[in-house]
């Protein structure tokens, strides 16, 4: 395929277009995750093993409902992701080990998340 023949006759552009407004949008009062979201990020969380990839979606989700980094993780929102208390550790250690986030706090209380 020739990518420089579509740029050149706006025919990519168009298919852009076209596949934006095929894409499922969230209904009135549905929840979403804010993005972007970089790939890099999203795909070495991806390799880590267990809920880590659930944990680091529901991280993203939270902050950006929030509006800011340091956002506390809820169990809410994890149940929501079929995370439960034991894996939501597991999986904020590995994330915190692999540099994707900071973890402030300790066990038995809220814990706040930052992006590393």
């Amino acid at each position: 395929m020739d990518i420089e023949a579509y740029r050149t006759t706006g025919r990519l552009r168009a298919a852009e277009r076209q596949l934006r407004n095929q894409l499922p949008k969230p209904g009135k009062g549905e929840l979403y995750i804010r993005g972007p979201i970089p790939m890099r990020w999203l795909g070495k969380a991806a390799e880590l093993p267990g809920k880590s990839l659930h944990v680091a979606i529901v991280a993203w989700f939270k902050c950006g409902m929030e509006g800011n980094d340091g956002s506390p993780l809820s169990h809410k929102a994890l149940r929501r992701l079929g995370v439960g208390h034991r894996a939501a550790r597991q999986a904020l250690a590995r994330l915190h080990d692999a540099g994707l986030l900071r973890v402030d706090g300790h066990h038995g209380h809220r814990l706040s998340l930052r992006f590393g």
